[in-house]
């Protein structure tokens, strides 16, 4: 695309900027305390968990980039039209991988594993189709074939299918597991399915202003998801970290 193709920065996000460094911040820190409880006990489990704080921080600064090449250029432009399917593909390889996760925890679904990476694969590569459209205005490429609303979509189904099995494969285990730390664990889980189910969800109410009321994006729906991508990471690090604290609460 030239210069003039791509869509006009809106000052009015920048507070995101913002929000998106204290974010990927956070993400460094949960990254770090996880990697530091594999460290201590490298089981397989806490190093997927690990990986999978590591690929969302990963997303996280790619955003993060992306909007600040937007803000210093004036322009949506190339860096920032290769963020969005970059870190759309990072969510997509955090959610096989925490799939993984939920195999080895559940002893549930290994099967459909080897069937949801190709999938994952394909829907990583439709993102970075040019006929998404990442940051271009609506004149750009009005009477042209338009994937961007159909890849969202198959994002939207890949990530809540596997949320949704996972949490109803943990709320099961949950009834088998023997001791009331192991419960607790699971159901730690099912809340941190719940709250990326709610993550997901802002962000299509984001998408549905953009599309149908003309919004620029990034409305208070984007700021709530991110709070409840905060809460996955906290309920995630509390189900498989199990600080000390929480188990002597656990067991009192």
């Amino acid at each position: 695309m030239s210069h003039a193709s791509y869509e006009a920065f809106d000052p009015g996000i920048l507070p995101i900027l913002f929000y998106y460094f204290g974010l990927t911040v956070f993400g460094f820190i949960m990254t770090a305390i996880m990697y530091r409880k594999w460290k201590e006990r490298k089981r397989t489990p806490t190093l997927l968990m690990t990986a999978v704080f590591a690929i969302l921080t990963l997303a996280l600064i790619m955003l993060t980039v992306g909007v600040i090449d937007a803000a210093i250029t004036g322009v949506y432009g190339e860096v920032y039209e290769f963020s969005i399917p970059f870190s759309y593909s990072m969510y997509i390889i955090a959610d096989i991988v925490l799939y993984k996760f939920a195999n080895i925890i559940t002893d549930r679904g290994k099967r459909v594993f080897k069937l949801i990476i190709p999938v994952g694969i394909a829907i990583c590569i439709m993102a970075f189709l040019p006929w998404n459209y990442w940051g271009a205005p609506k004149s750009a490429y009005v009477g042209h074939v338009d994937i961007r609303i159909y890849s969202m979509l198959c994002i939207l189904v890949f990530s809540s299918a596997i949320y949704i099995w996972i949490g109803r494969a943990c709320w099961h285990a949950k009834a088998d597991a023997d001791t009331p730390v192991a419960k607790a664990g699971l159901l730690l889980m099912v809340w941190s399915m719940i709250w990326l189910i709610f993550y997901l969800i802002m962000f299509v109410c984001d998408a549905i202003l953009i599309l149908y009321f003309n919004s620029p994006g990034y409305s208070v729906f984007v700021y709530v998801a991110w709070v409840f991508a905060v809460l996955f990471y906290i309920f995630m690090y509390l189900s498989v970290g199990m600080p000390a604290w929480l188990v002597q609460r656990i067991t009192r």
